[in-house]
């Protein structure tokens, strides 16, 4: 558990759908690939096509979240990947920065990110 705590990563993701055997099938929308994530509030509440910014660390062949999950909209992930499309920041770069993190989990508060 503590490895793949150490090795979590922040990100944003779109559900594609539930897994065969428990949870959810998450893109990441950023970075690239897939994620089998373990988590069953989400599992009970994320329609497919949900797009989500969330730290997530892998154990045992999963997935699981990593305290908060900030809902976000098709718009937002839109921006965020013009933003990286043009070459104005790297998508790891991106997911990596502290003020990233920041406006995800004040966006999830509800406040204003900007």
């Amino acid at each position: 558990m503590l490895n793949g705590l150490s090795r979590s990563w922040l990100s944003v993701f779109q559900v594609l759908g539930p897994h065969p055997e428990a949870g959810l099938i998450l893109e990441d929308a950023m970075l690239g690939g897939e994620a089998w994530v373990v988590d069953e509030l989400l599992a009970e509440q994320a329609e497919p096509g949900t797009v989500l910014a969330t730290r997530l660390a892998r154990v045992s062949g999963f997935a699981i979240t990593c305290g908060v999950v900030s809902l976000l909209d098709e718009a937002m992930l839109a921006r965020l990947r013009q933003v990286v499309a043009a070459g104005e920041v790297d998508a790891q770069e991106l997911v990596e920065a502290p003020r990233f993190a920041q406006n995800m989990w004040l966006h999830a508060l509800g406040s204003r990110v900007g």
